[in-house]
């Protein structure tokens, strides 16, 4: 009887439209979601005020989490601005979906750890997360094209950048893909920074050589006066 439901088990299920997968990791990575490792507090690299902020309650999953119902909902967390957002699609029968969400909220805290200190927000600076349960909004996840779960996509100014199936054994691939496009943005915004700074030497080039050009003809409209 266990061999059967563990070969039942690991075989690909769909349930309204939506497949779950159970890789060889599934059990594994399922105890881990149930014991999470603690970390060691003399190996804990996160500043003193950040390890108080991140231990208080004002502090909850849906600070860092926006949980996304409805259509409305899903466009007003893209927002306007070009920050990073990354959405979550899972269901709750998905076993696989639970251990990647309790992944999913440690590195949405640790991504905060590593930003504390800049203006108290209590959300990660440059990247925003969200959650969506595939059975409170079907159309929505049919429509951007979600069929596999657990499922990420990541976005930026309101477009999908990168989209993949994310396994437990696999939520290394989002992390590595938040770090990316978190990089691909810093140097676009130092590239933007550095065009800004040569427009604005230009323009002040331009203003010195007219005032220098100017004065010349006055010197020598002068000169020609006084002969």
């Amino acid at each position: 009887l266990s061999l059967f439901l563990i070969a039942f088990l690991s075989r690909p299920f769909d349930v309204g439209g939506f497949t779950t997968s159970h890789t060889q990791g599934f059990f594994r990575s399922s105890l881990n979601a149930q014991n999470p490792v603690t970390t060691s507090p003399a190996k804990n690299s996160i500043p003193n005020a950040a390890t108080t902020l991140l231990n208080s309650d004002l502090v909850t999953d849906s600070d860092l989490i926006t949980t996304i119902i409805s259509s409305r909902d899903y466009s007003s967390f893209l927002g306007d601005d070009d920050g990073l957002r990354v959405i979550r699609f899972h269901a709750s029968f998905c076993r696989a979906c639970k251990a990647v969400g309790t992944k999913y909220r440690r590195h949405a805290r640790q991504m905060l750890s590593e930003t504390s200190g800049s203006g108290g927000d209590s959300r990660p600076a440059g990247v925003r997360f969200a959650d969506i349960e595939v059975s409170k909004n079907p159309e929505l996840c049919q429509s951007l094209g979600v069929k596999v779960l657990p499922y990420v996509q990541i976005y930026r100014n309101r477009r999908v950048v990168e989209e993949f199936t994310c396994r437990p054994s696999e939520f290394d691939m989002l992390v590595k893909a938040i770090d990316r496009h978190l990089a691909d943005y810093s140097v676009e915004e130092d590239r933007n920074d550095l065009g800004r700074r040569l427009d604005e030497g230009n323009a002040l080039g331009n203003e010195l050589l007219r005032i220098y050009l100017s004065s010349r003809n006055e010197t020598a409209v002068a000169a020609v006066g006084s002969k």
